[in-house]
C-alpha cells in the first residue's frame, strides 16, 4: 500500500522530516499516560488501592482521548493499531478499571 492510498490522517512522513519537532517529542504522550499510571500504581501500593485504581483507569482514559485528539504521527507509542481500535480499547479498558473500583466493597 503506498502512501498516497492511505486517507490524509493517516499518512505518515518520517520522523526526520519535520526539524521542528524531533522524534522524542512523538514519545511524551505516551511517556505522560505512563508516568500517570505509574503514579496509581504507587498510590495503590501505599495502602488505597481505590484510589490507585481510579488514578490508573484515569491514565487508561486519558490515553484513550489522546489517542483520539492527536494524529497517528503524533500519538508516539499510543498508536498500536487503527485510531478507532486504539480509542475503544483504552476507553474500554479506564471504565473497566473505575467500575472495578466502584463495584469491589471496601475491606
Amino acid at each position: 500500500m503506498l502512501p498516497t492510498d492511505l486517507p490524509p490522517a493517516e499518512r505518515v512522513a518520517p520522523l526526520g522530516a519535520d526539524p521542528a519537532v524531533g522524534p522524542r517529542r512523538f514519545q511524551a504522550p505516551a511517556l505522560a499516560v505512563l508516568a500517570l499510571f505509574v503514579a496509581g500504581m504507587v498510590v495503590a501500593a501505599s495502602g488505597h488501592w481505590r484510589r490507585g485504581a481510579f488514578v490508573m483507569g484515569a491514565a487508561a482514559l486519558a490515553a484513550g482521548i489522546v489517542r483520539w485528539a492527536l494524529p497517528t504521527r503524533w500519538a508516539g507509542m499510543l498508536a498500536v493499531r487503527k485510531r478507532w481500535f486504539d480509542v475503544l480499547c483504552m476507553l474500554g479498558a479506564g471504565a473497566i478499571i473505575w467500575l472495578v473500583a466502584l463495584v469491589v466493597p471496601p475491606q
